[in-house]
C-alpha cells in the first residue's frame, strides 16, 4: 500500500492482516493468527539498540491488545 505523505515523499507499507486475522506485536515478535514471522530485515536496527526492544516506546499490545482484523478492513 502506497500513502503519498507529501509531493516529495511516499510512504510504503505492508498488509500485515486480512479480514478474520488476529494481529499482536511483542517482544519485537509480529504474530498473525498466533503465528510468530521472523523479520530479519529489522535485525541490524536490533544491534543498534542497546537499550531493550526495538518496540519499547510502542507496543501494540499495550495500545489494543491482540485484535483481529474487522470484516471489510486490512491491518497495515
Amino acid at each position: 500500500v502506497v500513502f503519498h505523505a507529501t509531493k516529495e515523499k511516499d510512504y510504503i507499507k505492508r498488509v500485515i492482516g486480512l479480514p478474520g486475522d488476529t494481529v499482536e506485536y511483542k517482544n519485537d515478535v509480529l504474530y498473525v493468527n498466533d503465528k510468530a514471522y521472523k523479520e530479519a530485515y529489522l535485525n541490524e536496527y536490533k544491534k543498534e539498540t542497546t537499550d531493550g526492544p526495538l518496540t519499547e516506546n510502542f507496543k501494540l499490545e499495550e495500545i489494543t491488545g491482540k485484535k483481529t482484523v474487522p470484516k471489510g478492513e486490512v491491518f497495515v
